[in-house]
């Protein structure tokens, strides 16, 4: 019952964004590197829960010189 829950709410989401997409830009295979950025909330949540959450993404590694760089969604989790 859990995973039908999940993919109705997963539905539901989907139908409430349809007019919003991913983009998915070329990183070039000799100078790629992954990327992560991660979030959290300590007892800020009901009943003093903790939030977090990440993505990883693929850039260029022009990115650590500071320097504009392409950067592509790979993976996302949240959770409470």
């Amino acid at each position: 019952m859990k995973d039908v829950v999940f993919v109705n709410q997963l539905i539901h989401r989907a139908r409430q964004h349809q007019d919003l997409g991913l983009i998915y830009y070329p990183v070039e295979l000799s100078k790629v590197r992954l990327m992560a950025h991660s979030d959290a909330s300590h007892g800020n949540a009901k009943n003093h829960g903790t939030l977090g959450g990440y993505i990883l993404g693929f850039t260029e590694h022009g990115v650590w010189d500071g320097r504009p760089v392409s950067w592509t969604p790979a993976a996302w989790r949240s959770y409470r």
